[in-house]
């Protein structure tokens, strides 16, 4: 949703102070610096607030500060309250996130690049949470803050995008966590349960492309590869290990690392001149994973 030329003209003779707060926000949310992000958020809302389109149909209740640290918090909507939770939705989860986009946008058009994730703050805005992780999820469809806000803080992932999310997801310990119909909590158990296996049923049928490069066994190698030419590339359904093969399945070499793969998926591998590395490329369902060795 775009803002009219006066709204425009406001938000860039204001650009430079907007822009220092919008990025200490945004760099809050990542780490969940809950103290820095809720008072560039306050500072932000204290100016965007105040310029139409974005400002309130009614005036803000003394408390509006207050109100809003309980929802960055992930403070539960019953103590927070139905009357504060209409608040809520009007001036912070739409107004000020609207505020904050365009912002965003306008920096953006006049050629400004991220040196972060842009849209942390606001995300954490949107749906009551101190950490953009937490935010990831409910975005995701996890239908309790409660639930997000437990099992962030108690495995505190390293969650930039949807891949990310998807990988940790499926990783073991959080499918041990979620068979022991604890976790994140008891209350929250069942919703998680749901929520992480309508995820991971969604991404196992989107078919993506992945790439790496994995070093050669040497000893392995029968015949030289063609650079710039693709290969086929088998994974052994028993122990994991890659064999390169031509086009034609003449064995060429195997690689040093395993390889997890779920079909279905297409695997092809190419070579450089000179390097002693393949580049695997991998079409398919799901992920693939290299596990350590």
């Amino acid at each position: 949703m775009g803002v009219g030329l006066e709204a425009g003209l406001t938000l860039d003779a204001m650009a430079d102070e907007l822009a220092v707060l919008l990025d200490q926000a945004d760099e809050a949310a990542l780490p969940g610096n809950a103290e820095v992000l809720l008072a560039s958020l306050t500072a932000l809302a204290e100016r965007l607030l105040a310029i139409r389109p974005f400002v309130p149909d009614d005036p803000l209740p003394p408390d509006w500060r207050g109100i809003l640290a309980a929802w960055l918090s992930g403070m539960p909507v019953r103590e927070i309250g139905p009357d504060n939770m209409r608040f809520i939705e009007d001036v912070f989860t739409y107004r000020l996130v609207w505020a904050l986009e365009a912002l965003r946008t306008r920096r953006v058009a006049l050629g400004w690049q991220p040196e972060i994730i842009a849209g942390t703050a606001a995300a954490c805005l949107e749906t009551g949470l101190p950490r953009y992780t937490m935010a990831m999820l409910v975005r995701a469809g996890l239908p309790s803050r409660a639930a997000a806000i437990a099992a962030v803080n108690d495995q505190n992932p390293v969650i930039l995008d949807t891949d990310d999310l998807s990988s940790w997801l499926e990783g073991n310990e959080v499918a041990a966590l979620t068979d022991s119909r604890a976790w994140p909590t008891p209350e929250t158990a069942a919703i998680w349960a749901a929520f992480r296996a309508e995820m991971l049923n969604r991404v196992s049928q989107l078919w993506t492309a992945q790439e790496w490069r994995r070093n050669v066994d040497p000893v392995t190698k029968r015949i030289d590869p063609v650079p710039g030419r693709p290969h086929r590339v088998e994974v052994d359904d028993v122990d994991s290990s890659v064999r390169v093969l031509t086009p034609d399945f003449e064995p060429v070499l195997m690689l040093r690392r395993t390889m997890l793969d779920r079909a279905p998926s297409v695997l092809t591998a190419r070579f450089e001149e000179g390097s002693t590395q393949a580049i695997i490329r991998r079409l398919g369902r799901s992920r693939a994973s290299w596990p350590q060795q």
